[in-house]
């Protein structure tokens, strides 16, 4: 798949993105970052590092589309294939009721049958974000998981939130991207990217605004190690910039000596944010963005 190259610079100020809390770029845990060797050998999906650009694999729908196909289409064979209490029933009534469940109950599931067999043949077997740290752009798949849309990772609308699938089934807090909601798509769909992993969000997000704040050495992890003196170098001969987020943990170079070296430029301490720039960001167009400017909105903790 070839990554775009036009950068939709409207995306923050999407219709869908007006009243929807957001997390604000700061670094708020230190994360496990990317071991060079796998985590588990078998996991097919997982992130490609160059030096300057992180490809993140992501399994697509395609498989759960196949599955929800079967499911629908087995309902679907079982009242057209059931015949209710045929013994008890004369032929002629036998036949109407059975003509009513079939057509009442059963056809209705080969509709959500097709449009998942339909999902199956369009969808692509994975999909991927890249993050390039040099120019500081992410590039994503649109809500039909097909095609791709590149933005400033500042435009990058990302939330932490649960998942209720019903009364007796919580997911427990994740992290979500949203995604391009105005293109074109087959099925619906979700409009955000999940963004699984064994780590809390808050230490999740933390490792893309670490990793995406070029001004800073690279996050933790060994997949990052043999490219730190050739990035410590990059920064070096820029003139040590201040970096572009700030952060509530230390962000140390690999050793003292570039440690002390940078230092003579800038500091993590002067970097910390406040309080209020570590709560979720909301649009001034919400009710909730009033009520916090004048203090009634309770502090968000960001607890896992």
């Amino acid at each position: 798949m070839e990554e775009t190259s036009n950068i939709d610079y409207n995306y923050q100020h999407a219709k869908r993105f007006k009243n929807q809390p957001f997390l604000p770029f700061v670094i708020y845990d230190s994360p496990l970052g990317i071991t060079k060797e796998r985590r588990d050998k078998s996991k097919t999906y997982y992130p490609i590092f160059n030096g300057t650009i992180l490809k993140e694999w992501m399994p697509s729908h395609k498989k759960t589309a196949k599955t929800g196909m079967y499911i629908y289409m087995g309902i679907f064979a079982f009242f057209a294939l059931f015949i209710p209490i045929s013994e008890l029933l004369e032929e002629d009534t036998m036949d109407t009721i059975y003509l009513i469940i079939v057509i009442c109950i059963g056809l209705p599931f080969l509709i959500p049958a097709y449009n998942q067999w339909k999902k199956h043949k369009i969808a692509p077997d994975q999909t991927y974000i890249t993050l390039d740290r040099i120019n500081s752009l992410i590039t994503m798949p649109k809500a039909n998981l097909i095609d791709y849309f590149t933005i400033p990772f500042t435009h990058l609308r990302a939330t932490r939130r649960a998942m209720m699938h019903s009364k007796y089934s919580y997911t427990g807090p994740e992290l979500q991207f949203f995604i391009d909601t105005r293109s074109w798509r087959p099925w619906h769909d979700t409009d955000y990217l999940m963004m699984s992993t064994t780590e809390s969000p808050k230490a999740t997000w933390s490792f893309y605004v670490w990793y995406m704040d070029k001004n800073r050495p690279l996050p933790p992890g060994s997949a990052f190690d043999e490219f730190r003196e050739a990035d410590y170098k990059r920064r070096k001969a820029e003139g040590f910039p201040p970096p572009l987020f700030k952060s509530l943990i230390p962000t140390p170079e690999a050793t003292e000596e570039q440690q002390l070296v940078r230092e003579t430029f800038w500091k993590d301490e002067d970097f910390i944010p406040t309080k209020k720039e570590t709560y979720f960001s909301i649009s001034p167009f919400s009710k909730h963005y009033k009520s916090s400017m004048s203090g009634e909105l309770k502090e968000d903790s960001f607890d896992e």
